[in-house]
Protein backbone atom coordinates (compact mmCIF):
# COMPACT_ATOMS: atom_id res chain seq x y z
CA UNK A 1 0.00 0.00 0.00
CA UNK A 2 2.84 2.22 0.81
CA UNK A 3 4.55 1.95 -2.65
CA UNK A 4 0.45 2.64 -4.22
CA UNK A 5 0.61 5.99 -1.70
CA UNK A 6 4.12 6.93 -3.14
CA UNK A 7 3.16 6.38 -6.66
CA UNK A 8 0.25 8.13 -6.64
CA UNK A 9 2.24 11.53 -4.66
CA UNK A 10 4.85 11.31 -7.64
CA UNK A 11 1.76 11.06 -10.49
CA UNK A 12 -0.27 14.04 -9.06
CA UNK A 13 3.08 16.23 -9.06
CA UNK A 14 3.96 15.81 -12.82
CA UNK A 15 2.58 17.96 -15.30
CA UNK A 16 3.69 15.01 -18.16
CA UNK A 17 3.34 11.23 -17.82
CA UNK A 18 4.65 9.10 -20.30
CA UNK A 19 3.38 5.66 -19.99
CA UNK A 20 5.65 3.01 -21.91
CA UNK A 21 5.19 -0.04 -23.38
CA UNK A 22 1.69 -1.64 -21.76
CA UNK A 23 -1.48 -3.86 -23.66
CA UNK A 24 -3.59 -1.07 -23.86
CA UNK A 25 -7.57 -2.02 -23.87
CA UNK A 26 -10.43 -0.03 -24.66
CA UNK A 27 -13.14 -1.45 -25.83
CA UNK A 28 -14.93 1.74 -26.57
CA UNK A 29 -12.26 2.91 -28.68
CA UNK A 30 -11.72 -0.69 -30.11
CA UNK A 31 -8.19 -0.86 -28.81
CA UNK A 32 -6.41 -3.51 -28.19
CA UNK A 33 -2.54 -3.59 -28.99
CA UNK A 34 0.73 -2.73 -27.30
CA UNK A 35 0.66 1.50 -27.40
CA UNK A 36 2.44 4.14 -25.46
CA UNK A 37 0.52 6.95 -23.59
CA UNK A 38 1.45 10.14 -23.66
CA UNK A 39 -0.38 12.60 -20.61
CA UNK A 40 -0.59 15.91 -19.77
CA UNK A 41 -2.06 17.58 -16.92
CA UNK A 42 -4.31 14.49 -16.78
CA UNK A 43 -5.70 14.57 -20.02
CA UNK A 44 -4.09 11.90 -22.68
CA UNK A 45 -2.51 14.00 -25.19
CA UNK A 46 -1.26 11.34 -27.36
CA UNK A 47 -1.02 7.56 -28.53
CA UNK A 48 1.35 5.39 -30.60
CA UNK A 49 3.33 2.47 -30.92
CA UNK A 50 6.40 4.54 -29.56
CA UNK A 51 6.42 7.87 -28.55
CA UNK A 52 9.95 10.08 -28.25
CA UNK A 53 8.90 12.81 -25.46
CA UNK A 54 10.55 13.97 -22.55
CA UNK A 55 8.52 13.94 -19.60
CA UNK A 56 8.27 14.32 -15.98
CA UNK A 57 7.66 10.87 -14.78
CA UNK A 58 8.16 7.64 -17.49
CA UNK A 59 6.67 4.37 -16.43
CA UNK A 60 7.59 1.05 -17.63
CA UNK A 61 4.80 -0.80 -18.04
CA UNK A 62 5.76 -3.86 -20.08
CA UNK A 63 4.25 -6.52 -19.30
CA UNK A 64 1.01 -5.32 -17.90
CA UNK A 65 -2.22 -3.99 -19.26
CA UNK A 66 -3.41 -0.01 -19.51
CA UNK A 67 -7.24 0.51 -19.74
CA UNK A 68 -9.66 3.02 -18.64
CA UNK A 69 -10.42 3.07 -14.71
CA UNK A 70 -13.11 0.93 -14.05
CA UNK A 71 -16.03 1.40 -11.84
CA UNK A 72 -17.93 -0.57 -8.92
CA UNK A 73 -21.29 1.07 -8.22
CA UNK A 74 -21.61 -1.02 -4.81
CA UNK A 75 -18.54 -1.09 -2.12
CA UNK A 76 -19.24 -0.48 1.49
CA UNK A 77 -16.69 1.74 2.82
CA UNK A 78 -18.16 1.27 6.79
CA UNK A 79 -17.68 5.48 7.65
CA UNK A 80 -18.42 6.70 10.02
CA UNK A 81 -19.24 4.40 12.45
CA UNK A 82 -17.36 1.42 11.14
CA UNK A 83 -13.95 2.60 10.90
CA UNK A 84 -12.15 -0.93 12.61
CA UNK A 85 -13.74 -2.85 9.41
CA UNK A 86 -12.98 -0.03 6.77
CA UNK A 87 -11.93 3.79 6.00
CA UNK A 88 -12.71 5.84 3.11
CA UNK A 89 -8.48 6.47 3.03
CA UNK A 90 -8.22 2.49 3.18
CA UNK A 91 -10.84 1.82 0.88
CA UNK A 92 -10.16 4.21 -1.51
CA UNK A 93 -6.57 3.43 -1.99
CA UNK A 94 -7.42 -0.14 -1.99
CA UNK A 95 -9.79 0.68 -4.89
CA UNK A 96 -7.47 2.17 -6.62
CA UNK A 97 -4.78 -0.78 -6.23
CA UNK A 98 -7.36 -2.28 -8.20
CA UNK A 99 -7.82 -0.20 -11.13
CA UNK A 100 -11.22 1.36 -10.08
CA UNK A 101 -11.39 4.58 -10.25
CA UNK A 102 -14.69 5.57 -9.37
CA UNK A 103 -16.72 3.83 -6.94
CA UNK A 104 -20.46 4.42 -4.85
CA UNK A 105 -20.11 3.68 -1.47
CA UNK A 106 -23.10 2.33 0.22
CA UNK A 107 -25.53 3.86 3.24
CA UNK A 108 -25.56 1.31 5.62
CA UNK A 109 -22.77 3.36 7.71
CA UNK A 110 -23.38 3.84 11.46
CA UNK A 111 -25.20 6.21 11.30
CA UNK A 112 -26.83 5.88 8.25
CA UNK A 113 -26.03 8.29 5.31
CA UNK A 114 -29.34 10.14 5.61
CA UNK A 115 -28.19 13.67 6.17
CA UNK A 116 -26.61 16.72 4.24
CA UNK A 117 -24.02 16.79 6.84
CA UNK A 118 -22.88 12.90 6.20
CA UNK A 119 -23.17 13.06 2.47
CA UNK A 120 -20.57 16.25 2.53
CA UNK A 121 -18.56 14.60 5.08
CA UNK A 122 -18.30 11.54 2.54
CA UNK A 123 -17.21 13.76 -0.58
CA UNK A 124 -14.63 15.70 1.50
CA UNK A 125 -12.85 12.87 3.13
CA UNK A 126 -12.43 11.07 -0.62
CA UNK A 127 -11.33 14.32 -1.87
CA UNK A 128 -8.62 14.26 0.76
CA UNK A 129 -7.51 10.50 0.53
CA UNK A 130 -7.20 11.56 -3.08
CA UNK A 131 -7.16 8.23 -4.92
CA UNK A 132 -9.99 7.57 -6.57
CA UNK A 133 -13.91 9.23 -6.97
CA UNK A 134 -16.13 8.28 -4.15
CA UNK A 135 -20.15 9.03 -5.04
CA UNK A 136 -21.95 8.74 -1.73
CA UNK A 137 -25.28 6.90 -1.98
CA UNK A 138 -27.58 8.45 0.60
CA UNK A 139 -30.52 5.88 2.35
CA UNK A 140 -33.43 5.93 1.21
CA UNK A 141 -35.85 6.01 4.53
CA UNK A 142 -34.69 7.49 7.44
CA UNK A 143 -31.89 4.62 9.47
CA UNK A 144 -32.72 2.25 6.45
CA UNK A 145 -35.97 1.20 8.24
CA UNK A 146 -38.51 1.49 5.47
CA UNK A 147 -40.68 3.91 7.24
CA UNK A 148 -39.70 7.28 6.75
CA UNK A 149 -38.31 8.84 2.83
CA UNK A 150 -35.20 11.03 3.92
CA UNK A 151 -34.97 14.20 2.63
CA UNK A 152 -34.12 13.17 -0.97
CA UNK A 153 -33.79 16.77 -2.66
CA UNK A 154 -31.19 18.11 0.26
CA UNK A 155 -29.40 14.85 -0.52
CA UNK A 156 -29.09 15.04 -4.04
CA UNK A 157 -28.25 18.82 -3.75
CA UNK A 158 -25.14 17.39 -1.05
CA UNK A 159 -23.78 15.23 -3.47
CA UNK A 160 -25.44 11.89 -3.16
CA UNK A 161 -25.83 9.94 -6.85
CA UNK A 162 -28.54 7.62 -5.49
CA UNK A 163 -30.78 6.58 -2.79
CA UNK A 164 -31.03 3.02 -1.41
CA UNK A 165 -31.75 1.06 1.70
CA UNK A 166 -28.95 -1.21 1.05
CA UNK A 167 -28.84 -4.32 2.94
CA UNK A 168 -32.66 -3.84 3.57
CA UNK A 169 -36.11 -3.79 1.77
CA UNK A 170 -38.67 -1.03 1.43
CA UNK A 171 -41.46 -3.10 2.76
CA UNK A 172 -44.41 -1.61 2.92
CA UNK A 173 -45.25 -1.21 -1.05
CA UNK A 174 -46.84 2.69 -0.68
CA UNK A 175 -43.67 4.08 1.23
CA UNK A 176 -41.62 2.51 -1.90
CA UNK A 177 -44.47 3.95 -4.35
CA UNK A 178 -44.09 7.42 -2.90
CA UNK A 179 -40.12 7.12 -2.87
CA UNK A 180 -40.35 6.49 -6.54
CA UNK A 181 -42.72 9.24 -7.27
CA UNK A 182 -40.73 12.15 -5.41
CA UNK A 183 -37.42 10.74 -6.96
CA UNK A 184 -38.73 11.07 -9.92
CA UNK A 185 -39.02 14.73 -9.46
CA UNK A 186 -35.78 15.07 -9.51
CA UNK A 187 -34.50 12.50 -11.31
CA UNK A 188 -33.18 11.05 -8.74
CA UNK A 189 -31.52 7.40 -9.29
CA UNK A 190 -33.61 4.53 -6.61
CA UNK A 191 -31.33 1.25 -5.93
CA UNK A 192 -33.49 -1.02 -4.66
CA UNK A 193 -32.82 -4.07 -2.14
CA UNK A 194 -35.07 -6.37 -4.09
CA UNK A 195 -36.21 -9.14 -1.10
CA UNK A 196 -39.36 -10.45 0.18
CA UNK A 197 -38.52 -10.85 3.68
CA UNK A 198 -41.08 -13.65 4.54
CA UNK A 199 -39.84 -16.09 1.88
CA UNK A 200 -36.14 -15.62 2.76
CA UNK A 201 -36.08 -15.08 6.32
CA UNK A 202 -33.75 -17.61 8.12
CA UNK A 203 -32.21 -18.18 3.91
CA UNK A 204 -28.46 -19.49 4.26
CA UNK A 205 -28.40 -19.92 0.56
CA UNK A 206 -29.66 -20.43 -2.37
CA UNK A 207 -32.54 -23.24 -2.54
CA UNK A 208 -32.57 -26.04 -4.88
CA UNK A 209 -30.70 -29.27 -4.85
CA UNK A 210 -27.58 -28.47 -2.71
CA UNK A 211 -29.76 -26.69 0.10
CA UNK A 212 -31.30 -29.87 0.72
CA UNK A 213 -28.74 -32.44 0.18
CA UNK A 214 -26.98 -29.96 2.96
CA UNK A 215 -29.86 -29.63 5.26
CA UNK A 216 -29.64 -25.78 5.38
CA UNK A 217 -32.81 -23.42 4.34
CA UNK A 218 -32.96 -22.34 1.16
CA UNK A 219 -34.15 -18.70 0.00
CA UNK A 220 -36.13 -19.10 -3.59
CA UNK A 221 -35.83 -17.12 -6.67
CA UNK A 222 -39.23 -15.80 -5.76
CA UNK A 223 -37.74 -13.91 -2.96
CA UNK A 224 -36.41 -11.78 -5.29
CA UNK A 225 -38.52 -11.68 -8.56
CA UNK A 226 -41.58 -10.94 -6.56
CA UNK A 227 -39.92 -7.55 -5.18
CA UNK A 228 -38.59 -6.47 -8.55
CA UNK A 229 -42.21 -6.98 -10.19
CA UNK A 230 -44.06 -5.04 -7.34
CA UNK A 231 -41.13 -2.05 -7.59
CA UNK A 232 -41.33 -2.27 -11.12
Amino acid sequence: MNQMADAVRLWNKADTILLRGALLVDPAANINEKQDVFIRNGKIEGLAPEIKRDADLVVDLSGMICAPGFSDMHVHFREPGGEDAETIYSGSLAAARGGFTRVACMPNTTPALESRGLIEFIISQAKAAGYCRVYPVAAATKDRSGEQITELRELQEAGAIAVSDDGSPVSDALVMRRLLEYAKTWDILVITHAEELSLSSGGLMNEGFWSTKLGLRGIPAASESIAVARDL
